[in-house]
């Protein structure tokens, strides 16, 4: 499963909410960068908010292959996040519910 085909789902769900917050993810190791001027490939940015968000990744892989989504899961407590600092951003969890593959028609 493409993790960057994902990642790219979720930058078009950016770009369609133009909601860019600074913010550095880490999902099961895979870097994301939420705020504006690339390409969803994570910048080493040092002063930017940080979320990791870590949990079985065959969970994930459904998860990318939208057998299941993710606010369910993460409503069912599946996923361990650390926040640095320990702020939760709204608008970092909607985008992360469009971290799957797209639609094939």
């Amino acid at each position: 499963m493409s993790f960057d085909h994902a990642r790219q789902n979720l930058r078009r769900a950016q770009v369609r909410l133009d909601c860019w917050p600074e913010w550095l993810v880490d999902v099961n190791g895979e870097s994301l960068y939420l705020g504006r001027g690339t390409t969803g490939r994570t910048r080493m940015l040092v002063d930017l908010p940080r979320l990791k968000c870590t949990m079985e990744p065959e969970l994930l892989e459904r998860i990318l292959r939208r057998e299941v989504h993710w606010n369910s899961v993460e409503l069912a407590c599946k996923i361990r996040f650390f926040r640095d600092p320990n702020v939760f951003n709204p608008d970092v969890h909607l985008l992360l519910s469009f971290l799957h593959m797209p639609r094939t028609e």
